[in-house]
């Protein structure tokens, strides 16, 4: 009897986030047991930002979707208005798609709306980059309420881990 694939859904919306989450997308997709699929949206459909959806679709991976959500402005406006947009895309991908987990990176438009369709839509959400803060610009509050919203954390060094752990994440839900 053949057992059904998981679903995993991964969002990427910037090349330097998908530099560092190729090696996971890699080894998801050589296993068996697991059926990845992918949603690209932001930076990576603009030809302002090098049209990295090409890198992707060369990498071999199954876009499932693309979400077109990215503003290009120079007002404050922008990144709010592309989360809304992001959400709203999302949530019907998810709808879609059904998977058993989403997976994220990181601290940008991208981890928050996917934390956010995560929880509202009942799927696990893995968040990688958790506890890991970066002063001084916005998107440190976003990685921390991303670690608040997400359910499994994958840390890129222990102190990350511990300060999750401060934050009152439970720790069976951590791994570094």
């Amino acid at each position: 009897m053949n057992a059904k694939k998981k679903k995993v859904l991964a969002i990427t919306g910037i090349r330097s986030e998908y530099d560092i989450l190729y090696p996971v997308l890699e080894e998801l997709n050589k296993s068996h047991d697991i059926e990845l699929g992918l949603v690209v949206g932001n930076a990576h459909l603009s030809n302002n930002h090098g049209l990295t959806i090409k890198n992707i679709e060369n990498d071999g991976f199954n876009i499932i979707d693309k979400i077109d959500c990215l503003f290009n402005t120079d007002r404050k406006t922008q990144r709010a208005k592309g989360v809304g947009m992001l959400i709203y895309g999302l949530s019907q991908t998810v709808e879609r798609y059904r998977p058993d987990l989403m997976l994220v990176i990181g601290d940008r438009e991208e981890s928050i709306a996917t934390a956010i369709v995560g929880n509202y839509m009942d799927i696990p959400v893995m968040h990688i980059g958790g506890g890991d803060p970066v002063y001084g610009n916005a998107d440190d509050p976003i990685r921390m309420a991303v670690s608040k919203i997400a359910h499994i954390h994958i840390t890129t060094a222990q102190n990350y881990a511990d300060n999750l752990i401060s934050m009152g994440e439970e720790p069976f839900r951590i791994f570094n």
